[in-house]
């Protein structure tokens, strides 16, 4: 049995980035800041320590309530930690051929500022080799095949347990790196889904050999190892799930469980609040 990967919690504050008067040495400050709060006997006294703070640009209006520019740092923050995880998994040699990592949602992550080594994917990207991303809703708009053109009427007419052909794409706000996509039905429409997209799952996987690199006959990701992957993943279709979801049709775990279970590890706001 492999080693089971623990429960990463991080607990963090974003502030304006006016907080810093002077502005000449912001790591520093933020460091200081964050042992200064952690000197508070509130947080000692609740087991707590901030594991960082972070800070978000007050200037130009147009983008947005200062909430949601706040919102938009901490999910910066576990999108890079995730990207952490992900590395550590291959390092340790818990990914391979027999054991893929399965991401709830897409692998095209936006680009982030700083000199984080998760900022650029790039600088870790032998790391997603045994990596796919599992999409349980997606823009039909949006579905292309290899050639670029619309496919959902492909993907509407997918007979049960049937996959698209896996096409090769590029995003282009991260043009450098490139995905192998395909979607597949995991019910059938019309007698167990109430729309054509509703049991239809959508899967990426980043480009990371040589081979897979290339273009050409022969080139691309491998059928036997497309064909492997979505087997798999049509075998783990009938979870157990508790709770309401519309997207159950989708669904390869149960949901309602795991987000009830990770939601059961976050502060309430009024306990946050009265730490301060």
């Amino acid at each position: 049995m492999q080693a089971v990967q623990p429960t990463v919690r991080k607990f963090v504050v974003s502030l304006p980035n006016k907080c810093d008067k002077s502005g000449r040495y912001p790591e520093a400050f933020l460091a200081n800041l964050r042992d200064k709060l952690n000197g508070n006997p509130r947080l000692a006294g609740k087991g707590l320590s901030l594991d960082d703070v972070l800070t978000y640009i007050t200037a130009n209006p147009e983008r947005g309530e200062f909430r949601d520019r706040g919102i938009a740092t901490v999910q910066d923050y576990m999108i890079n930690e995730e990207k952490a995880m992900v590395d550590s998994l291959a390092q340790r040699g818990l990914l391979s051929q027999t054991a893929y990592l399965v991401k709830d949602g897409s692998l095209e992550y936006q680009p982030m500022k700083g000199d984080s080594k998760y900022a650029n994917l790039k600088n870790f990207i032998n790391s997603y080799q045994y990596v796919i991303g599992v999409s349980k809703s997606f823009n039909p708009e949006n579905c292309k095949d290899g050639k670029g053109n619309a496919n959902a009427r492909a993907i509407i007419e997918l007979p049960q347990f049937h996959r698209t052909p896996v096409a090769r794409m590029r995003v282009k706000r991260i043009p450098d790196i490139e995905f192998a996509v395909w979607y597949i039905r995991l019910r059938k429409f019309p007698e167990q889904t109430k729309t054509p997209f509703d049991g239809v799952i959508k899967v990426e996987k980043i480009m990371v050999t040589d081979d897979e690199k290339r273009h050409g006959r022969g080139y691309g990701l491998d059928t036997e190892d497309a064909d492997m992957i979505s087997a798999t993943l049509i075998n783990e279709r009938c979870p157990t799930c508790y709770g309401s979801d519309l997207r159950y049709a989708n669904h390869l775990y149960p949901v309602y469980l795991t987000e009830f279970y990770i939601k059961s590890l976050y502060l309430g706001s009024d306990v946050f609040l009265s730490l301060f």
